[in-house]
């Protein structure tokens, strides 16, 4: 999703959340890049770091409650919010 981009520079894998215009609310599409990025991060001895910011003049204001209610959260073990972002 473009809403979270990822850039690796000398050892940092920057992860950065960029909806400003929802305050970096996380959606479900988000949770995965997330996690996904993380994963990726715990697999490649080139990361050394991995660094969580957001755009605008947020971090995050939580979850994106009309995402959220559109389609709840089923099961936890395959769903990306417990995959290790969040839970």
């Amino acid at each position: 999703t473009s809403a979270v981009t990822t850039a690796l520079d000398a050892g940092v894998l920057s992860i950065v959340l960029n909806r400003p215009e929802k305050k970096n609310a996380l959606t479900h599409a988000m949770y995965a890049a997330m996690a996904d990025a993380l994963e990726w991060a715990e697999q490649e001895a080139a990361i050394r770091v991995s660094l969580i910011t957001g755009t605008g003049d947020a971090f995050t204001s939580g979850n994106d409650l009309g995402d959220f209610m559109s389609a709840p959260p089923q099961d936890a073990a395959a769903t990306a919010v417990f995959r290790g972002v969040g839970a």
